[in-house]
């Protein structure tokens, strides 16, 4: 996975506990992909945890279902 074009790779945690670890805040509330309060834009195919229900547009991704092992660069 790509934060701001900078590779960065931790199969263990979700996307958004990689933001928070780099001390990038994002919003979340459920951390459960319901309400789209963490809602990002991306770039590439996005691979989750488990489905979102949130609404997204095509370009954006909710990082706090999304596997870190996805090929996708997050414009955070």
């Amino acid at each position: 996975m790509r934060i701001n074009g900078q590779l960065v790779i931790s199969p263990y945690e979700s996307a958004l506990q990689l933001l928070e670890s780099r001390g990038i805040a994002v919003n979340a509330n459920c951390r459960e992909g319901y309400c789209g309060s963490c809602r990002v834009k991306a770039n590439g195919e996005a691979k989750y945890f488990r489905e979102p229900i949130g609404f997204l547009a095509r370009d954006e991704v909710l990082p706090c279902c999304l596997s870190t092992s996805s090929d996708i660069n997050l414009l955070v």
